[in-house]
């Protein structure tokens, strides 16, 4: 048995085992088990963190992001001490975007580990402005600019091997519902993590009435431009559309209701934020609806959902295609079901046994390549 610890804020609650990053970890607790992984989690840093074979450290436990040159040297210090006394530490960065990086860390880890990551490796070793390469393109050919700016350490190239992928925000729980569903999900989750049952989803069928030819909602309440760029883009143009009948957008709706109406809706558009990939994917997917995003073709994520003109549509990053692309999309209902169950399909298979499996085994190739 290998067994590993998690350092990881706990959130506070019962029926919570373990924070939502962590989510596919707790759900197959029994597979693991089967195949020699055991895990525990902590919330703090005490005497029993060192006794595993492996330790897994979340960035959200350090938050490193919001720490001043000192308190980023004292994180340092302790990573330093957890490799010298375990000798197998896996650092797990889950920052939103592909851009966003803590390299800092890579001579103080055995591997590091994040939820996508850009195909091109050496583009780590340049510096993007906005720590996104989209936010770079944006300023680059718009000329945005945002007050802040964040620093990032470029990847050095002796470090590059210690680089690779975990599993992208897909695996985890999107199911929503209010209050008694939710408590309703999590004990069924509890009872699946200690027996082999299969996972219970709620989707809506590609082939099913969807009513509604565009569901657009999303905030643009950022404080950097550069990353609201694209949506504000996004609600210009959505504006100036000879006809908005159908569509949903500019508006604020509870998540009940927003599931509600993506399950109706034939095209769901899904925009960069703080990352190039978000929850809307896997609700849309679960929905059988037609997906279109920007086209992210530049990073590399597992399980990898995203394939182009396949699981979803892509259009250029400054929208330049987008209203040809939804009209394009929603006059060919053919094409348009094609994406929606292919999309549909393959977010399911990762729920099914085999899929599950499939996670357990690249967490048991993680653990073997240390």
């Amino acid at each position: 048995m290998i067994y590993v610890n998690v350092l990881n804020n706990r959130r506070k609650s019962y029926l919570n085992k373990v924070p939502p990053y962590w989510y596919p970890v707790y759900l197959n607790t029994r597979y693991l088990r089967d195949i020699g992984i055991k895990l525990r989690f902590f919330d703090d840093i005490r005497e029993e963190i060192h006794d595993c074979d492996v330790l897994f450290l979340s960035s959200r436990y350090f938050h490193l992001e919001g720490k001043d040159p000192e308190g980023k040297q004292s994180v340092l210090e302790i990573l330093s001490s957890f490799k010298d006394r375990l000798g197998k530490t896996v650092w797990f960065d889950m920052r939103d975007s592909t851009g966003n990086t803590q390299f800092e860390v890579l001579p103080y880890v055995n591997r590091y580990l994040k939820k996508q990551l850009l195909r091109d490796r050496r583009l780590y070793r340049n510096a993007f402005y906005g720590n996104r390469i989209y936010t770079h393109f944006f300023h680059e050919e718009f000329g945005i600019e945002d007050s802040y700016e964040e620093e990032n350490v470029p990847l050095p190239e002796e470090e590059e091997k210690k680089i690779g992928l975990s599993w992208n925000p897909g695996l985890l729980d999107y199911r929503g519902g209010g209050r008694f569903k939710k408590a309703f999900y999590l004990l069924g989750d509890r009872f699946e993590a200690k027996y082999s049952v299969g996972h219970w989803l709620p989707f809506r069928s590609y082939s099913k009435i969807h009513d509604v030819n565009l569901m657009a909602l999303f905030s643009t309440n950022y404080a950097r431009e550069t990353v609201k760029f694209q949506r504000k883009k996004a609600i210009k143009i959505l504006d100036q559309l000879d006809d908005t009948t159908g569509i949903i957008y500019k508006e604020k709706l509870p998540l009940k209701k927003y599931l509600e109406m993506v399950s109706r809706a034939r095209i769901v558009l899904s925009l960069f934020g703080w990352g190039e990939l978000s929850s809307r994917d896997y609700q849309c997917f679960s929905a059988g609806s037609a997906l279109m995003m920007p086209d992210v073709s530049h990073l590399e994520t597992w399980p990898d959902l995203y394939i182009p003109k396949e699981t979803y549509w892509p259009v250029e990053w400054d929208l330049a295609n987008f209203e040809e692309s939804y009209r394009y999309l929603l006059d060919n209902e053919a094409l348009r079901q094609h994406i929606a169950r292919t999309g549909q399909e393959k977010y399911l298979k990762q729920w099914s046994r085999e899929g599950r499996r499939n996670f357990c085994e690249r967490l048991k190739l993680i653990l073997s390549e240390l």
